[in-house]
């Protein structure tokens, strides 16, 4: 069920942002400037986070897209592997998620252990950030996984298949 009038008729989690793709594009744009500027963690990594993230925000939209994404870039290039030592990162970022205000000097502390620099600590977070700001705004416009497997697939290879999410975002733009 849709919360917005002005998503009354809008299928899916996409196209509200499509509607105003000039104010949100920005957004995406985070996403592709924190994959690209990582230099220890690749894009299936965080994919992983993202989709640990949406799961734990019972997001159910952003999660059906970072899986479809995630098995997208597993299906396009077989040489990529989640980074060893994820674990920490991904309890991190779910303990980040949860209570930011809770993440303590050994928290860092225990990443940094892991041979993980600040560099890749600030990607974490950020990422987590704007993953979840995503979680906030399909749960709160009203959105789910309405759409069927399929849909979330094709976009996700969409969003593999052009290097990124502004590339498909650009694209699905121009088609509405």
């Amino acid at each position: 069920m849709r919360y917005l009038k002005q998503h009354e008729n809008t299928e899916n989690f996409m196209e509200a942002l499509l509607r105003n793709h000039k104010v949100y594009r920005p957004i995406v744009e985070i996403l592709d400037n924190i994959v690209k500027d990582a230099k220890e963690l690749n894009w299936l990594d965080f994919e992983e986070i993202a989709l640990a993230i949406s799961s734990a925000n019972n997001s159910e939209f952003c999660k059906e897209i970072h899986r479809g994404t995630k098995d997208a870039i597993n299906n396009n290039q077989s040489s990529v592997a989640v980074s060893e030592d994820l674990d920490i990162i991904i309890s991190f970022s779910l303990k980040l998620n949860k209570n930011p205000n809770d993440i303590t000097v050994e928290d860092i502390k225990r990443v940094q252990d892991k041979r993980w620099s600040d560099e890749t600590i600030e990607n974490v977070i950020s990422w987590v950030g704007a993953v979840n700001m995503y979680n906030t705004m399909a749960n709160g416009f009203g959105f789910s996984d309405e759409l069927p497997s399929e849909a979330f697939d094709q976009m996700a290879t969409e969003t593999t298949n052009r290097g990124g999410y502004v590339s498909v975002f650009d694209y699905f733009a121009s088609q509405s």
